[in-house]
């Protein structure tokens, strides 16, 4: 069997390589793998964005005494903000309509959603909290293995 095997459109060919090639191959290999900080640079990387993608995805929550699912994309965010505002600043505000993933909009009085918009800060703070505690271990860590044993 050959050392080298190019594919084209015409089909493949087989050829071996010179010691030379060999040399320079497994130095291209050997260059190409990651230092330790590129490792940790790449580990922090995928962790920031499992965690933002893990919050945007959105949040369970039993305000209502029943387990629903809500969204929390950047709009939702901006929208929980808002009417909690109005929520905080309107006491005469006893209901609030708000959307769930998986029951269409839903009535919730005034503690429920209270509660919602704590459950969905926890959400955010608890998911946030678990990155930069794994983001501290992976800045521990002296070895490029045991960096990418290291998940979400």
């Amino acid at each position: 069997m050959a050392d080298k095997l190019i594919i084209t459109k015409d089909g493949v060919f087989e050829e071996s390589f010179t010691p030379e090639e060999l040399v320079k191959k497994e130095a291209d290999r050997v260059n190409s793998l990651p230092t330790l900080e590129q490792a940790k640079e790449q580990k922090i990387l995928e962790l920031n964005t499992d965690c933002n993608q893990l919050i945007l995805n959105g949040f369970p929550s039993t305000c209502t005494g029943v387990e629903h699912q809500y969204k929390f994309d950047m709009e939702y965010q901006a929208n929980f903000s808002q009417q909690g505002v109005m929520v905080a600043l309107d006491p005469t505000m006893t209901s609030v309509l708000w959307p769930t993933s998986d029951a269409g909009v839903l009535s919730h009085t005034r503690e429920q959603f209270i509660q919602l918009c704590n459950d969905a800060q926890t959400w955010k703070s608890t998911n946030t909290y678990r990155y930069f505690e794994l983001k501290a271990q992976v800045m521990s860590l002296d070895s490029i293995d045991a960096i990418n044993l290291v998940a979400w």
